[in-house]
């Protein structure tokens, strides 16, 4: 899912705010927390906050590359994104 996609709200803050406070309610490895985390950077780029996104990006990075390791989908598809803001 989606939460800009799905989001009954009109724009990418909105979302971001929405979704920080209960985001914080996961343990720091959920991977629905992982999901979010991803989700929000990808909010960052579209309200065109390309540095905080990198730096969300990179941290999630980081957590799924010790997690799952390199090559797994989760890592790839936020490696990617991130080699989109260079």
């Amino acid at each position: 899912m989606s939460l800009v996609r799905e989001s009954r709200y009109g724009d990418a803050a909105g979302v971001l705010a929405e979704v920080a406070v209960p985001a914080s309610r996961f343990p720091e490895d959920d991977a629905r927390l992982l999901e979010v985390r991803r989700q929000i950077g990808e909010l960052e780029v579209g309200v065109g906050d390309v540095d905080k996104a990198r730096v969300t990006l990179t941290d999630l990075r980081n957590d799924l590359t010790r997690l799952y390791g390199l090559d797994h989908g989760a890592t790839i598809r936020v490696s990617e994104l991130l080699a989109s803001l260079s």
